[in-house]
């Protein structure tokens, strides 16, 4: 775990080469090397910056690391010293039976002016606060504290210090030694290829960041399956519970409510039920509201289609508003996920093929650095539904060519003997409310546990083995979903498949795209049943 205060090495790095006189610049090229002189009087290395706190947030982070950035930088102009290198570094992790690091992330960061002579544990302190920012940001509010990070060279070699005083780390790698014109051996300094680091976590401890990843997914499922609309009728109601149906058997058919009559007691009982309406019954009657929007609903086109014009999805502007209605009301709680809120809402007239009333509308969020769920500004918040939308775009046609494989298919070798599911994504869209906030959100056709049961995730993106279930329904459709990101991957000429999938019975919602080839065969380890021929 690193410090919560940096880390102080008292030793001199100002030492000179022979461009010493080149104060202010940025050196390359080979120096003649001149043997430090260290001295526990001198400036310290490491900037004296503030403690971090247990947890810190973005902001904090990226505080921390431009005041190193900058002290490093002066620290090279003023004093002149030419004997600096660039560091590369990267978050990562050694897998088990891998002769090459993997890479976490895409965390990565280059720091300049970074004296050769730094020792271990200050090199250490400057790839760490490098890579804080974005490591904050991936966590996703995962205990930081908890992660003993190590720094690590090429061939996962760690870096430690090499005595006292801790000095010339990585030193070694850029300095070469050269025959003197007057007999001996001089080193020569060449700063022209970077340092190569990177910032290891053990497995366990990534293994253990992926399930609070799942916590956090699961959490959008559970989002989901608490926010259920209570009618099916075009009226407003935007409550997160519904009461539940009456039992079928006792519902009685048309024809019997004509021919029978209740009993008068029944009706006696019924009158005397009636009373005024009361004040708490009838205040949420005034927190619903209805919004003008200009809705830009993602289209229908084919693989072929979004091919030949890949940002189809991503340029909302190409597509064409729609001014409707929407009804939601203003004081619903939102439910938080791993990235979204999202609260119940109704249209006045059907939006989407579908044609249903019900929909839901999700906004993006970002925790601060107070810990707290703070939603997206309109632009920042058609930045992020925009690239929802654009995933999602991608996810529908993906699905629509795995059902044209077979479709093709079938010519030859005939309908397969079992029911294929027919299941996908969910239609959507970008409102923009017509007020003076302009309220950005993304509006999805809503997933009704009545006609779609129960909400579930049937294959997590950590994992390519489908969820089995003790449900035929659910198990069917897991495999079926499974053998979907077959035929994607190759279609694809391997470059990509939908890699998160849940939702109902037959509509799924928030995809997840993964370009990644060496990942689906990691995954991917054995075919799933009944599709795997």
């Amino acid at each position: 775990m690193p410090l919560q205060t940096p880390h102080v090495s008292g030793f001199d790095h100002g030492h000179r080469g022979s461009g010493a006189s080149q104060a202010g610049r940025h050196p390359g090229g080979p120096q003649i090397y001149t043997p430090a002189h260290h001295s526990l009087a001198s400036a310290p290395l490491f900037p004296k910056i503030s403690s971090l706190t247990t947890n810190p947030g973005y902001t904090e982070a990226h505080a921390q690391y431009e005041q190193m950035r900058n002290h490093f930088q002066n620290k090279c102009y003023s004093g002149g010293n030419t004997q600096t290198i660039i560091v590369r570094c990267w978050l990562a992790r050694m897998e088990g039976r891998k002769q090459k690091e993997t890479t976490i992330h895409d965390i990565y960061k280059a720091v300049e002016y970074i004296p050769v002579n730094v020792g271990a544990a200050d090199l250490k302190e400057i790839v760490f606060y490098a890579l804080l920012p974005q490591i904050i940001t991936w966590l996703r509010g995962y205990d930081l504290a908890k992660i003993e990070f190590t720094l690590r060279k090429q061939h996962w070699i760690e870096v430690t210090p090499k005595g006292f005083p801790d000095v010339n780390a990585i030193a070694d790698d850029f300095f070469t030694l050269k025959a003197g014109k007057t007999g001996g051996t001089v080193k020569i300094f060449n700063n022209k290829n970077p340092a190569k680091l990177f910032l290891g976590i053990d497995n366990s401890t990534y293994n253990a960041i992926l399930e609070h990843f799942e916590r956090l997914d699961n959490a959008d499922v559970e989002l989901m399956s608490d926010i259920i609309p209570q009618d099916n009728g075009p009226g407003v109601n935007t409550r997160p519970d519904r009461t539940p149906s009456p039992d079928p058997k006792r519902q009685k058919t048309v024809s019997s409510a004509v021919d029978t009559s209740p009993e008068a007691s029944t009706i006696k009982k019924a009158l005397r039920l009636q009373v005024a309406p009361r004040a708490r019954a009838l205040k949420g009657l005034f927190d619903n509201v209805s919004r003008d929007f200009l809705i830009h609903i993602l289209p229908s086109i084919t693989w072929a289609e979004v091919i030949e014009n890949p940002n189809r999805f991503s340029n909302l502007t190409l597509i064409a508003p729609r001014h409707e209605v929407i009804y939601y009301n203003v004081k619903t709680k939102p439910l938080f996920g791993g990235f979204k809120s999202a609260i119940p809402g109704r249209v006045a007239q059907p939006i989407f093929d579908s044609g249903t009333f019900d929909v839901c509308l999700k906004q993006g969020f970002h925790i601060n650095d107070e810990k707290e769920k703070v939603l997206y500004d309109r632009i920042s918040q058609a930045i992020f539904l925009g690239g929802e939308l654009n995933l999602l775009g991608w996810g529908t046609t993906m699905m629509n060519m795995v059902y044209k494989y077979m479709e093709g298919r079938e010519k030859s070798v005939g309908k397969p003997v079992f029911e294929v599911p027919k299941m996908r994504f969910v239609h959507a869209g970008l409102a923009i409310a017509q007020t003076e906030a302009r309220d950005t959100f993304m509006v999805e056709e809503w997933i009704d546990p009545e006609c779609e049961g129960e909400f579930v995730k049937y294959i997590h993106n950590s994992s390519g083995q489908p969820r089995r279930f003790n449900n035929a329904k659910y198990d069917s459709r897991a495999q079926f979903l499974s053998f979907c990101q077959h035929v994607q991957y190759f279609k694809t000429d391997k470059a990509a498949y939908i890699s998160d999938f849940q939702g109902g019975l037959n509509l799924l919602t928030d995809p997840q795209i993964i370009s990644d080839p060496y990942f689906f065969f990691r995954i991917c380890c054995q075919c799933t049943d009944i599709y795997s021929t």
